[in-house]
């Protein structure tokens, strides 16, 4: 990886490069890329070794309020170093890109439509968590309970790579809070994901 930094900064640096206005962007965005990822993996690497520090201080002088900070610390930097190894694992072209995500009810009637509301209001939650911005462009709703439409374009950095695998059909099998003998139904709803990109 960083090999490849020195050759971005490298060909950064020639002034030819701004004759091809589309090929320098592509270049600068690559390169920062890999910066914010070094600069994060610093920041994980440094983590831990103050976290074993304050660790060693805390064990010698016997201080549990220090351990107990110094705890809550290394849980926080292994969820993020977690969700820094996912990221890494983002290697497609539009994996960084905001992305817009269509839900669909299909068979299930009402169930249906409340399971689409479940799901938008799950990647609603799922976006909060990851400090993503979402935006609803457009919702049909149910005619008894939840949606049977709605398009969401949600806006962060890495929100394709994210979500991208929850295309495809989603089922839910449970008692229907709808069906009056306490059946079990099942009920089908689509979501589809797609990268938001240049003209």
């Amino acid at each position: 990886m960083q090999e490849r930094l020195a050759e971005l900064s490298k060909k950064s640096e020639d002034p030819e490069l701004w004759n091809n206005k589309s090929e320098a962007q592509k270049i600068l965005k690559e390169k920062s890329i890999i910066e914010e990822k070094l600069n994060q993996f610093l920041a994980i690497e440094n983590g831990v070794k103050d976290g074993r520090e304050y660790f060693e201080l805390a064990k010698a002088e016997g201080d549990s309020q220090l351990l107990s900070d110094t705890e809550k610390n290394l849980i926080l930097l292994k969820k993020n170093s977690d969700a820094f190894e996912v990221e890494c694992l983002f290697s497609g072209e539009t994996d960084l890109n905001n992305c817009f995500l269509d839900i669909n009810a299909g068979a299930g009637g009402t169930d249906s439509c409340d399971f689409g509301l479940m799901l938008l209001r799950m990647y609603e939650r799922f976006s909060a968590q990851h400090k993503f911005k979402v935006e609803i462009v457009s919702m049909l709703e149910g005619e008894e309970a939840g949606i049977k439409s709605a398009t969401l374009k949600i806006s962060g950095k890495f929100a394709f790579g994210w979500l991208k695998t929850e295309s495809g059909v989603h089922r839910l099998v449970r008692i229907s809070p709808f069906n009056a003998n306490d059946k079990r139904q099942t009920s089908f709803t689509s979501v589809w994901v797609y990268p938001e990109i240049d003209d």
